[in-house]
This record gives structure tokens, sequence and C-alpha cells, in this order.
């Protein structure tokens, strides 16, 4: 998971904050576009960085529960995924999930996602997922901190 997403980000160029969304959503819908991941980010001459495009590419469609950060209005929103492997990618079965965008020309893209729990009344990221389902999270992260370590870069 973390080597998708970090792959994600070095596809991306530099964003302004205002750029960023980040929301607690559910599933609604998955799509598989029959298209590139090179359809969606260029490269640019000067990069440092070099374009690894994804296997496959997806649009999902996500209700938003609550807004972390950034202006959605929408009860629910679409935006584009991308996947390493074949199959349905498997971060869509995190329900809540903690999910971060960003706009790129005309598309919303996504970032990172992670699966959510409740811990006195606050959002964190399980980082360390037990086996039993129904055990707490032992090692984990408040959802605030990942985002902003999203917004300010690592």
């Amino acid at each position: 998971m973390k080597k998708l997403l970090l792959i994600v980000l070095l596809l991306l160029p530099s964003f302004s904050h205002a750029d960023i969304f980040a929301f607690v959503g559910s599933p609604l819908s998955i799509e598989l576009l029959d298209r590139s991941c090179a359809d969606f980010i260029e490269q640019s001459e000067d990069s440092e960085f070099e374009t690894i495009c994804m296997t496959r590419v997806f649009n999902l469609k996500y209700s938003v529960g609550e807004v972390l950060y950034g202006s959605l209005s929408d009860q629910s929103i679409e935006f584009i995924g991308f996947y390493h492997s074949w199959g349905m990618p498997f971060y869509t079965t995190f329900e809540p999930a903690l999910i971060i965008l960003e706009t790129y020309k005309e598309d919303l893209l996504l970032v990172r996602i992670d699966n959510l729990v409740t811990k006195n009344g606050q959002w964190w990221v399980c980082e360390e997922v037990p086996e039993d389902e129904f055990a707490d999270c032992t090692i984990g992260r408040l959802a605030n901190e990942i985002i902003a370590q999203e917004i300010n870069g690592p």
C-alpha cells in the first residue's frame, strides 16, 4: 500500500494547498477505465522524478461523510485512482476511509487512502492492522497528522 501511494505522490508536481482535499468517505461505485495514467499525468521536462504509470485506472465515486481539509460541498465526489495490479484495488474495501485528493489540471486524483477507526472521539489511521477485526488498533496516527504531512510534504 505505501509503495503505491509513494509512487502516485511522485507523479504529481507541486500544488498549492488550495488544491488538496481530505475527507472521510465510503465507496459508492468503482469503474475501470480504458485509459492509462499517462492520460492524466504529464512528465515535465525539468522534473527530477521519473513518471511510473500504474497498470490500471479507475473512476471512483465516494460518499463524503466529513470534510477534514479543503472545501467540498457535495455529498458524493468522483475522482481518479490508480492501481498497480490486476483486479479491484484493495483500498476500495476501506470503510470508512481517509481520502486525500489533489487537483491536477481538471481532474481530482487520489493521493492517499487509509482505513479509519475512531478512538477517543478522533479519527485514527491504523498503521498496524490487527489480525482480529474486533481488536483495537495497536499502532496508529491521528488522521489530522497524516493530512498535515501530505500538505506540508516530507
